[in-house]
């Protein structure tokens, strides 16, 4: 009897999965560093002076975080509610390194123009266009072109939590009353019975944008963001920013996305002297076998104090990333520079990387030589030394 009754249970379980829409899916990345020459280690000699030597090193890292990122998608729904579950053992998530991270939600949609997610939750109809090349780190890396531009409506970030505002998790609404606009909210609450935020901090921290998509022109958004993963001085201030971006498409293999961004509590990043604006390009252009990307990213408005070395000086990063694919697969380069307004000597930051890639079945293999001369200067008062990395890249992508 108890036989019939587990196979009964089981048999109910797999008719229901049957019968309901499922989906898997996965992604994730590792590079591999069996080289990297580290031309800035620093130790004290016995006299306790500081000294600056080169070494060879290896590690195994993702560009944006410390250690591999590995994720599985699963989702399953009926015809109005369902649930997704993007696992990610997230690299900078957890005190081991591999927490949580990415979705993990129930939806309800019960018409095509409105729809709520509940949980940690993720939209990025609105988010800004980013080509960075994925080995940009070695070179002296490149922003978040995503974010800098515009921000997706999010209750699953890193930065969601510490400093008092614990926004995570929550809900997205998501508005689409006519072709072509959208209306979106994140409101993030944070966790527990007794240990939620007082309303009116949910509504400042929380998040809203709006969207428009001109037919063969583009797309124009405005929003509202309560934190970001570009905060000065967090988690002392959060960022209350307001941003507007512009996409252009209208043009045949270009693709060009601006962003510019302003702290409304500028008062406040203003009394310590921080960057209060902030602006980002993203541009890419296709013309078959050739394509290159371009992205150029700034954070102006603050002052530095030179002498008192205090505040916070405006800087700006430019990356350029050609490439020419073949039958046998894609060769590349990447070349970032950037520097600063502190007036500081040694300010000139830039790299350069040259790397081959393939496609295979369900993800890519990459590979490379990667130099990157870092500005400002060592312990011992002498300008930093140049690094130099091979690095051996596997990305999965399967759905």
């Amino acid at each position: 009897m108890k036989k019939l009754i587990v196979f009964s249970l089981v048999f109910a379980l797999v008719t229901g999965a049957v019968l309901a829409d499922t989906y898997f899916g996965a992604w994730g990345r590792a590079v591999f560093i069996p080289v990297y020459y580290n031309g800035n280690v620093e130790e004290k000699n016995e006299e306790g002076e500081w000294k600056t030597h080169g070494e060879v090193q290896s590690m195994t890292d993702v560009g944006w975080a410390p250690l591999p990122n590995m994720a599985f998608y699963f989702s399953i729904s009926g015809e109005q509610i369902g649930f997704v579950a993007n696992w990610d053992f997230a690299a900078s998530d957890g005190p081991d390194g591999q927490g949580r991270d990415g979705e993990i939600k129930t939806w309800w949609k019960p018409n095509d123009k409105f729809r709520m997610d509940f949980g940690w939750a993720r939209d990025a109809t609105l988010r800004g266009y980013d080509n960075v090349d994925s080995l940009h780190f070695l070179s002296g890396g490149m922003w978040d072109m995503h974010d800098l531009i515009f921000q997706r409506l999010s209750t699953a970030e890193w930065y969601h939590k510490g400093g008092g505002v614990e926004k995570r998790p929550g809900a997205i609404f998501a508005l689409t009353p006519i072709d072509g606009l959208y209306l979106g909210a994140a409101i993030a609450t944070g966790p527990g019975l007794y240990s939620g935020m007082k309303l009116e901090d949910v509504l400042k921290y929380s998040q809203y944008a709006i969207g428009y998509t001109i037919n063969g022109i583009g797309l124009i958004r405005a929003g509202y963001h309560g934190v970001t993963g570009f905060d000065a001085g967090w988690p002392v201030i959060p960022s209350q920013l307001a941003q507007f971006a512009f996409q252009l498409n209208a043009i045949d293999g270009l693709t060009l996305d601006l962003g510019f961004g302003y702290r409304l509590n500028s008062e406040d990043y203003g009394d310590a002297d921080l960057n209060t604006m902030q602006l980002g390009l993203a541009a890419g252009y296709n013309a078959g076998a050739f394509n290159i990307d371009l992205n150029f990213g700034g954070f102006f408005g603050g002052t530095y104090d030179k002498d008192a070395g205090t505040g916070e000086a405006g800087v700006i990063r430019l990356m350029l990333t050609p490439a020419y694919t073949m039958d046998f697969g894609t060769i590349g380069a990447n070349f970032i520079l950037g520097t600063d307004f502190s007036g500081n000597d040694n300010v000139l930051d830039f790299g350069a990387g040259l790397w081959f890639s393939k496609s295979v079945g369900g993800g890519s293999v990459k590979a490379g030589l990667a130099l990157h001369q870092p500005a400002g200067l060592n312990k011992d008062g002498k300008a930093k030394n140049m690094n130099f990395a091979i690095p051996i890249e596997l990305t999965y992508s399967i759905w």
